[in-house]
């Protein structure tokens, strides 16, 4: 990013911490080539922002705005990002209600690239 090569760096972890995390992983591998589009580890070019800043607006801004920028064909790097155990509670909730909200999520970017087409 800083070399100016690409517009968006996502990271990738090893493996997703949830059911539905491997489900989203699997559609944005399918579609776009990208292994984990659901890790919190982003960068982004300004103006891939600027361009994109109504996507940031939504509840999973990071995703949003990834995904906004790849359907817009802007160029990515993927990076290996090392994971530590969870300490505490999930941000997210417990695993019931984070899986239905990343399922939500995943709907919500189905449905997008079903009205693009």
């Amino acid at each position: 990013l800083l070399e100016g090569s690409v517009e968006l760096v996502l990271g990738v972890r090893p493996r997703p911490a949830r059911v539905a995390e491997w489900l989203f992983s699997r559609y944005a591998r399918l579609q776009f080539g990208i292994p984990d589009i659901l890790c919190g580890v982003k960068a982004f070019a300004l103006s891939v922002y600027r361009a994109r800043r109504q996507a940031a607006e939504q509840h999973s801004i990071n995703t949003a705005l990834a995904l906004a920028a790849v359907r817009a064909g802007e160029s990515f790097a993927l990076v290996p990002v090392a994971v530590q155990p969870r300490v505490g509670r999930p941000r997210f909730g417990g695993a019931w209600r984070a899986n239905w909200r990343i399922l939500g999520a995943l709907a919500g970017a189905v449905v997008d690239d079903l009205i693009r087409r």
